[in-house]
């Protein structure tokens, strides 16, 4: 963890308040929160728990620094994915990240949140995707959600530094493992659905990425 003391835009949310590790479930993001005063950088390093589906991704989580890198498919059920995470973590993650991206994963990241824990929900944006949804899941344990939707302008200058210092030490090319001209728009979208690939990129203009 690299922590440094930085002036604050008044955009930039300090909700997100923890020095414990988070934990990520659905694929692999870093994670950038604020302590009053201070703006508190964790790098992969600080991972805690890792979950995905994908053998590449999974493999590249370990390259990163993560602790446990655990495939989704070995468990036969939500609930048992849930209880390996808390049983890793001794008693659930202080901060779990959502990145699945469908709300059908929120039971079972909630589940993963240890009491007094912060799930994060990033990215689940589509309207007419809905669940069932318990608020003891949250009350029961003192549990908080927030919910992430975009990135404004002071995130992007963040994860640009946190890029620009880190590059020798991550290997981050790795993570875009595909890259499709726009004419295979179709195949790279069914590649992704299907988990063929770790990241997908479409290339609009070859010309400017050297082909």
């Amino acid at each position: 963890m690299t922590r440094t003391t930085a002036s604050r835009d008044a955009s930039e949310p300090a909700a997100l308040r923890s020095d414990a590790k988070p934990h990520f479930t659905g694929a692999f993001a870093d994670y950038n929160y604020l302590q009053p005063g201070h703006y508190v950088l964790r790098t992969p390093d600080a991972l805690d728990d890792f979950l995905d589906r994908i053998a590449e991704r999974l493999q590249l989580a370990r390259a990163f620094g993560a602790d446990h890198a655990v495939n989704v498919d070995d468990f036969a059920t939500s609930a048992a994915r849930a209880k390996a995470v808390r049983d890793l973590t001794g008693g659930g993650g202080h901060v779990v990240l959502e990145l699945v991206g469908h709300p059908s994963a929120l039971p079972e990241g909630i589940a993963m949140a240890r009491a007094e824990g912060c799930y994060v929900v990033i990215g689940n944006i589509a309207a007419d995707q809905t669940i069932p949804f318990n608020p003891a899941w949250l009350a029961h344990l003192n549990r908080r959600m927030i919910g992430v939707g975009g990135y404004q302008a002071w995130a992007l200058r963040r994860g640009l530094e946190l890029l620009e210092r880190t590059r020798d030490r991550y290997l981050y090319g790795a993570i875009l493992s595909h890259r499709y001209p726009l004419e295979r728009i179709n195949e790279a979208f069914a590649n992704a659905d299907q988990g063929k690939a770790g990241r997908t990129a479409l290339i609009c203009a070859p010309e400017l990425v050297g082909g």
